[in-house]
């Protein structure tokens, strides 16, 4: 098969592409276009007054597919049409120490889960290979780093592309990242409620007789415009005055962040993907769950909570209801993506470990820059430890104990 490969850096030449971009994305709904495209309309293009830093960075693969018509004898070549087999839905921006450094979109506050790059299984081997290619050769001069946040540790399209990277000489580093959680749902609540500790069963079934089984617990879901429009101020509200009651301001206080999710969550809810809730005690909003769907599996993005009424365990009460309403839909997973909180093992979600992947270029400048930080991370560990700078060997294999060197090319 023969492809060829094109790097975008107009946001109407990725707009273009939405339709086969969301096929390649499947039902991971932060690979789509409905989510990374938002994304850059808030992050990536500069506001008004601005100086534009970030520039559009993506990696698109083509295979070329012949027509089936026939030729007649001595005419043209039949036309061919090229086909997207593989995307890597990326942006750049300068940095004072590392240069030139590419990222995916929909990275920072937003917390995209599941990020990689994405290809058609059938030609997959022929596409990494060619990004490899176009990144260490075409554009070679364009990037210094390559970080990747939030990956899948046995992702098979990354792992083969740093594989592929680090043969044409890249060094590429792996840092343990917090887990995805995922619930595996039984075909009903009872047979789910088997599965957890003796304690905490015990402690659901009484909550669902005493408060869920009550005229004092109703469980809404935004199901008009109308609807979305009165539980997303909930929502909103609940998780600021919990977050503010940890210490922490909460993400809605970033226009950005506030901005971004409302234009998608309006547009997941028009595609009946959103699954906004929210519970109602004695008639007062307790507790809200903002949700996405995708094939069979629902992805919990967060929560709010009332932070003055803890003691009725409005988490757990929202937990109970959600976790009934996906068996009785039918849905096979619910996940409660990334971060190692204590909760999600308690309510038996198994994890899935996440890395961070950071590829260097091999170019000599950005090897160079490469080795200045692994040199400076490595000091700074040590005398967080009150060890001397020089009392170990600087190998970059040691730079961090949590980090997996991979250098090729020297």
């Amino acid at each position: 098969m023969s492809v060829s490969v094109q790097l975008l850096r107009r946001i109407d030449e990725l707009t273009g592409l939405a339709p086969r971009w969301r096929e390649l994305a499947g039902d991971v709904p932060f690979r789509a276009p409905e989510w990374l495209l938002p994304w850059w309309d808030t992050y990536g293009e500069p506001h008004p007054g601005e100086r534009a830093t970030r520039e559009l960075f993506a990696v698109a693969v083509f295979a070329e597919e012949g027509t089936d018509a026939e030729s007649e004898p001595g005419a043209a070549t039949p036309p061919t049409a090229k086909k997207l087999v593989a995307l890597a839905p990326w942006y750049v921006e300068p940095s004072p120490l590392w240069g030139r450094v590419v990222r995916q979109l929909g990275s920072g506050e937003v917390c995209s889960d599941y990020q990689t790059v994405l290809v058609e299984p059938d030609c997959a081997a022929e596409a990494i290979a060619a990004i490899a290619d176009f990144l260490t050769r075409e554009v070679r001069n364009d990037w210094d780093r390559l970080e990747l946040d939030g990956a899948v540790c046995d992702d098979e399209a990354l792992g083969a592309l740093t594989a592929e990277l680090a043969r044409r000489g890249s060094p590429v580093e792996r840092r343990r990242g917090p887990s995805c959680w995922r619930v595996k749902l039984p075909t009903t609540f009872a047979e789910y409620l088997t599965n957890l500790s003796k304690s905490h069963r015990k402690q659901l079934r009484r909550l669902q007789r005493d408060v869920l089984a009550t005229d004092r617990a109703v469980w809404h879901t935004a199901r008009t415009m109308d609807e979305f429009e009165v539980g997303w101020e909930i929502f909103v509200d609940l998780h600021q005055r919990r977050r503010r009651s940890l210490g922490d301001g909460g993400r809605f206080e970033s226009p950005c962040f506030m901005g971004f999710h409302r234009e998608v969550a309006r547009s997941l809810h028009s595609d009946r993907k959103l699954r906004l809730h929210w519970l109602e005690l004695d008639g007062r909003p307790a507790a809200a769950e903002y949700h996405f769907s995708a094939g069979n599996t629902v992805f919990g993005y967060q929560s709010g909570l009332d932070p003055e009424r803890l003691h009725e365990e409005p988490g757990r009460l929202a937990g109970i209801c959600v976790v009934e309403a996906l068996i009785e839909e039918g849905f096979e997973f619910y996940d409660l993506l990334r971060g190692d909180e204590p909760y999600k093992a308690h309510w038996r979600a198994e994890p899935t470990a996440t890395e961070q992947v950071t590829v260097v270029n091999p170019r000599k400048r950005s090897r160079a820059r490469h080795a200045v930080h692994t040199l400076l991370r490595r000091i700074k560990r040590c005398f967080a430890k009150g060890e001397p700078a020089g009392s170990r060997p600087v190998a970059a294999a040691e730079a961090a104990e949590d980090v997996e060197v991979a250098a090729a090319g020297n």
